[in-house]
């Protein structure tokens, strides 16, 4: 596993389908059922090679052609560690791509489901088959997320084609305590970029 520190990111901003799903029954949102369902319509078209990013709303928002030109973006908004597995099985293009960006964990904070999330973690780490490159979940006012980012960082430490990056966010790169402002994008971008072989 390569970790991504912290000052290598300061200093780069300064410069420019599982069998089974863990316990935690997914939500049953509107949006989450209709996206992933577009995901899945779309999942055939994605070419291979592509860089594919999984995650939640912080995700859904990111301008993934800012990271990688040839990207495809899986982030739903209100997505959990339960609802992303369910997700994940419409997605048989994870298969096909060159690397997964994958950030998940700070519906799982807010909401205080934290029961069985290293389970769910290692089932989504599981069904990734290729070169993972795994933030760390954003700093948030809705939860302390270093306790799942320590779950993130020792499941990432077990397989070898994985990147732990932890973007060193700054208090102006949130517009609401959890979703990134402007600043907070263009960290992230950054920091991915530099992460991303």
């Amino acid at each position: 596993m390569k970790h991504i520190p912290a000052l290598a990111c300061l200093l780069l901003t300064a410069c420019a389908a599982p069998a089974s799903i863990p316990p935690t029954v997914p939500t049953t949102d509107p949006h989450i059922g209709t996206m992933r369902r577009y995901h899945a319509w779309a999942d055939a078209s994605q070419p291979a090679g592509a860089v594919i990013f999984l995650g939640d709303s912080i995700t859904e928002g990111l301008a993934v052609s800012a990271v990688a030109p040839v990207a495809v973006n899986y982030g739903i908004g209100k997505q959990a560690t339960g609802d992303l597995l369910v997700s994940m099985r419409g997605y048989g293009s994870i298969g096909r791509a060159r690397l997964v960006v994958l950030t998940i964990g700070t519906n799982d904070v807010s909401r205080k489901q934290l029961a069985g999330i290293e389970d769910r973690l290692r089932a989504i780490s599981a069904a990734i088959p290729v070169p993972l490159l795994w933030n760390a979940v954003p700093p948030s006012t809705r939860g302390d997320s270093a306790p799942v980012n320590a779950i993130i960082r020792k499941v990432c430490a077990e397989r070898p084609d994985c990147t732990y990056l932890e973007t060193p966010f700054q208090p102006g790169d949130f517009r609401d305590g959890t979703h990134l402002s402007d600043a907070g994008y263009a960290r992230w971008i950054a920091a991915m970029r530099y992460a991303i072989p």
